[in-house]
């Protein structure tokens, strides 16, 4: 079991006014929009930002919702970063099999 013990099953219903308002006044109406927007469709969130912004807590407030799919990148996530452009631009899948690992469908 890792340090994060998440329950991966979405159980999410609606965002509580009180949190709503809450989200709102720390993401702003853009962002938030966008997170609800997120939450509806069932996509992962990564929230990313200054240190000190308040990622953790809008993934404890949204764990605590029932809402599993957000990580942050000082918890559960890492956020890694792609040093430079391709030049030999293939598809995935031709670069999977020429690797030996061919693609899980």
């Amino acid at each position: 079991m890792s340090k994060w013990d998440i329950n991966w099953k979405c159980t999410y219903k609606n965002m509580p006014k009180k949190v709503g308002e809450f989200l709102k006044q720390l993401l702003g109406m853009k962002e938030y929009k966008k997170l609800i927007a997120a939450i509806r469709t069932h996509k992962w969130i990564m929230m990313v930002g200054p240190e000190c912004s308040g990622k953790s807590t809008v993934c404890n407030i949204l764990w605590a919702l029932g809402y599993p799919f957000v990580i942050d990148d000082n918890g559960i996530g890492r956020i890694i970063h792609t040093s430079h452009k391709l030049t030999d631009l293939k598809g995935s899948d031709d670069i999977l099999e020429e690797l030996g690992i061919g693609r899980k469908h």
